[in-house]
C-alpha cells in the first residue's frame, strides 16, 4: 500500500509523490517515472526545433526524485535525434518563487534602465 494512499488524492502534490517516490514507495516510484516520460516526450519536441544543454527545472517539479531524473535522461538518450555525445544538464533549482521574482525583476531593472543611456541624457 502506498505511504499517500490514506489521503485524498486532491490534497497530494507533485513534491508528495516525490518525497515519497525517494523513501522507497512503490506506487509513488512508478508515478514518478510515468511524469518524468510526459517531460521527456515534450524535451523531445524542443530537440527537433533547439539543441538545449541545460534544461532548469523550477517550481514543483524542482524537488523530483532521482527516479524521476534517471527515467527523464533514459527516455531522452531514446530519442533518435538525440546526439549521443551531447550532454544534457538537468538544474533543479528550489530558489522560493519570490526569489526567482526579486532577481527576475533586478535583471529587468538592470537591462531596461541602468542600460538606457536615454535615461541618464534626456
Amino acid at each position: 500500500m502506498s505511504a499517500l494512499g490514506e489521503r485524498p488524492i486532491e490534497s497530494i502534490e507533485y513534491t508528495d509523490v516525490f518525497e515519497a517516490s525517494g523513501a522507497g514507495d512503490a506506487l509513488s516510484r512508478e508515478v514518478s517515472v510515468y511524469i518524468a516520460r510526459w517531460f521527456a516526450a515534450a524535451l523531445k519536441s524542443i530537440f527537433v526545433t533547439f539543441d538545449p544543454q541545460i534544461v532548469v527545472f523550477q517550481g514543483y517539479f524542482a524537488f523530483a526524485d532521482e527516479h524521476f531524473k534517471t527515467a527523464l535522461l533514459e527516455e531522452v538518450r531514446k530519442f533518435l535525434y538525440y546526439p549521443s555525445n551531447h550532454k544534457l544538464e538537468l538544474i533543479f533549482d528550489r530558489r522560493s518563487w519570490a526569489e526567482v521574482e526579486t532577481v527576475g525583476a533586478v535583471a529587468a531593472l538592470n537591462t531596461r534602465i541602468m542600460e538606457d543611456i536615454r535615461v541618464f541624457t534626456e
